[in-house]
């Protein structure tokens, strides 16, 4: 699901389809389709903007992460487009560059002085900077580190350059600031950042001349890590200071709380925010918005469409009209589907026809079987095997895997079934991570979300480090996907009987008279966790979203562990 590179054209649709018109007026939008213009085909770990927060103009600047093979010791670099930089057409776009570097193995930065800054900024600037730079390497604070370096080219700064030192805490700052040569009043600059204060690493922007750390300075602050309303805090800080006018404030807080695109991944955060510090005073404060391809936080809900549906063809009873799978299709392409989970394939004529027209509208299709003898040799490639355990059945896990991988199967996960024991857990996940290390195997083994107690048993009892996080921690039925049953109607999943506990109002509801869209808007997300009351105290509940389905696996659970 999580695609780690996109264009730029993806990352510039995707802000045009969530304007942020505080922030960047008509003008300013459509300026960027310069940037489109030059850039639109290359490659980007993610994208973002600079966004001044106590001005009224509404403008911003654009950034970009786009591999390098021309800069020694750099894999990637930041492009930084100054909105004057891209708002003419007609003028070339120059951008100022950032690139993270790193300490040699002995712990100095020679390569970087050596190697690095003459491909990125030129020889003479290196030669006229040299001894300044090896002037700050020098005198690093014990803990502080040198994580970035710039080029700030395309505002005519061809003398200096920028440096991004990281410091081990806050407190050191101002002293630190001191040591590597910057001449401000350290006193006033520590009465400055008190309000300001905060945990963990801070990093500071200085620009360095010829003579020395220039007096311009600039405190990164408040992690990407950081939960929406511990965010939101600090908006409200900066507002209160006048460091934020309260249209932008509003702003930050609704992109912050944008659903993530589910597939490609695209997910908006404010990466930090800068202070900028002058003449004994915060001067003035900067947002860095960043639109990327990684989760990195863990608080939204549900993709703001869904990725994925779960067809059933046939039950048995019912069959699905070949006109109505043909408008479903269509339908789920123009909502950003990806992906259709086909089950109950009773009719071949019809699966044949359906195949196609998910070809036809660039959806993959994915037949789900659980057991081998379903496998139809012409779509072994597009068949996913769902391996159901049952008491005493584990031992069969193996050899089952071994023959679908030979019958051409390319994805098998272990799913939900009856209860078992946690011994019999510990092997399923055993095999899976043995599985998954062997890099001969063309089929992809892995506990299915949802098996959230596998899963969560796989990443480790210590919250803090088990990755099974989020909106993938479990149970995804009405946060990436959902159902269409024979007859039409939606459901969050299959396993949701409708004469069960009724999940949603709108279960049940007829595609002929909703769509994906308006399904998707409903509360549909607004699921019960599936936890149960003998889950208090479990060691892994942070990380575990039970099926809401299989009330007797989680209320017998053999996870449970009291702390």
């Amino acid at each position: 699901m999580i695609i780690k590179e996109l264009p730029v054209d993806k990352w510039i649709d995707h802000l045009k389809k969530h304007p942020v018109p505080e922030l960047m007026d008509e003008e300013c939008m459509k300026a960027l389709e310069n940037v489109r213009a030059e850039y639109g085909n290359t490659i980007s770990h993610g994208a973002g903007l600079e966004v001044r927060l106590s001005e009224e103009a509404r403008y911003a600047d654009y950034i970009m992460n786009i591999d390098t093979s021309e800069i020694p010791h750099v894999e990637s670099l930041w492009y930084e487009l100054d909105y004057a930089a891209f708002k003419d057409e007609k003028k070339e776009i120059i951008p100022c560059l950032f690139a993270n570097i790193s300490r040699d193995e002995d712990g100095s930065y020679n390569k970087t002085r050596d190697e690095t800054l003459p491909a990125m900024m030129g020889e003479h600037r290196t030669m006229l900077l040299k001894k300044a730079f090896d002037d700050v390497v020098s005198r690093l604070p014990k803990g502080a580190h040198i994580k970035q370096v710039g080029s700030m080219s395309s505002r005519g700064e061809l003398d200096i350059m920028r440096l991004v030192i990281a410091f081990p805490s806050w407190d050191l700052i101002p002293e630190g600031l001191s040591d590597i040569g910057w001449q401000g009043d350290t006193k006033a600059l520590q009465e400055a950042l008190a309000p300001w204060k905060e945990t963990g690493m801070a990093a500071v922007n200085i620009d360095l001349g010829e003579n020395g750390v220039l007096s311009k300075i600039g405190m990164e602050t408040s992690s990407r890590w950081r939960q929406p309303i511990l965010v939101d805090k600090f908006i409200d800080r900066l507002e209160a200071a006048g460091l934020c006018i309260p249209s932008k404030g509003q702003a930050l807080k609704r992109w912050i709380r944008l659903r993530p695109q589910g597939d490609p991944f695209i997910q908006t955060l404010i990466a930090y925010f800068k202070l900028a510090y002058k003449d004994g005073r915060i001067s003035e404060a900067k947002a860095y918005l960043e639109q990327s391809p990684y989760i990195h936080h863990h608080y939204f809900e549900g993709y703001e469409s869904p990725v994925r549906l779960d067809v059933k063809l046939t039950d048995g009873t019912k069959e699905m009209p070949y006109e109505k799978a043909a408008s479903l299709i269509k339908n789920a392409a123009e909502n950003g589907v990806t992906t259709l989970h086909l089950y109950g394939l009773h009719n071949k004529n019809l699966l044949q026809k359906v195949m196609r027209l998910c070809d036809d509208n660039k959806i993959l299709p994915k037949i789900v079987i659980s057991d081998l003898k379903d496998a139809d040799p012409l779509y072994n490639k597009n068949t996913l095997l769902k391996w159901i355990p049952e008491k005493g059945n584990f031992p069969e896990l193996s050899d089952t895997a071994k023959r679908a991988e030979e019958l051409g199967i390319r994805e098998f996960i272990v799913s939900t079934g009856a209860l078992c024991s946690r011994e019999e857990l510990e092997k399923a996940a055993e095999f899976i991570n043995k599985w998954q290390e062997d890099e001969k195997h063309e089929m992809s083994v892995a506990a299915d979300p949802c098996f959230s107690q596998l899963k969560a048993f796989m990443g480790g009892e210590d919250p803090k480090q088990n990755p099974n996080r989020g909106i993938e921690s479990g149970c995804m039925a009405g946060r990436a996907f959902f159902a269409v049953r024979p007859d039409g109607s939606f459901s969050p999943c299959l396993e949701i009987l409708e004469t069960g506990t009724k999940m949603s109002d709108t279960t049940g509801t007829e595609a002929d008279n909703v769509t994906i869209r308006e399904y998707w808007e409903k509360p549909v997300s607004t699921l019960c966790d599936g936890h149960a009351e003998t889950c208090g105290g479990c060691n892994y509940k942070r990380r575990c979203r039970p099926c809401p389905a299989k009330k007797e696996w989680t209320e017998s659970c053999p996870l449970r562990i009291i702390q």
